[in-house]
């Protein structure tokens, strides 16, 4: 199940600002499968950019969970 989960779903940073949270996201599906979201509008841009900004991951990292990672999924 766990593979046909990491092959087949990608997860949102959208309503979830939580470091931990996004760390076992990371540690379960890897960082190629995260992308940035916001929930607007029930969330602010300004927040939303700012948990990715401080949380406590690579810079690669953070370039593909702000655009990387969905240019290569919508192939674009």
């Amino acid at each position: 199940m766990r593979e046909y989960f990491r092959d087949h779903f990608h997860i949102t940073t959208a309503g979830n600002f939580s470091q931990p949270a996004l760390q076992c996201t990371i540690a379960e599906m890897g960082v190629e499968r995260i992308l940035f979201a916001v929930d607007w509008p029930f969330q602010q841009n300004d927040a939303a950019v700012g948990f990715i900004r401080r949380a406590e991951i690579s810079d690669q990292a953070r370039e593909q969970i702000f655009g990387a990672n969905a240019r290569r999924l919508l192939r674009i």
